[in-house]
């Protein structure tokens, strides 16, 4: 193995072991997994999800407008916006992966 390899590899793992080091029992209980209670599926604490107001202008910034939110339902919210003289049904995941999951026209804005 070359030195240079070796100094990578020793400076990769003491990054690890800082990270590790410094990550409190608290954060570490915010996204948790437990195969007995939740079949494996990863869960969030609902502190690190999107609020109604963050969602709206995550959806503004996409270049929607006339924003309705529906009810959560898990960790996916759906919303009814207009873009471009079109309305669309917008599924969105407002806490692990935070983001526009899926989009579908309805019909066209009045």
């Amino acid at each position: 193995m070359k030195a240079g390899t070796l100094v990578n590899l020793v400076s990769a793992v003491a990054v690890v072991a800082i990270a590790a080091a410094s990550c409190s029992p608290v954060e570490a209980q915010l996204v948790y997994s437990n195969p007995r209670i939740n079949d494996g599926q990863i869960r969030v604490d609902p502190l690190l999800c999107q609020t109604d107001y963050q969602i709206r202008r995550s959806l503004a910034a996409a270049g929607f407008t006339n924003i309705f939110l529906n009810a959560p339902i898990d960790t996916r919210i759906r919303a009814r916006a207009t873009k471009g003289g079109v309305v669309y049904l917008i599924d969105y995941d407002y806490c692990l992966n935070p983001g526009i999951v899926g989009q579908a026209p309805l019909r066209s804005a009045r």
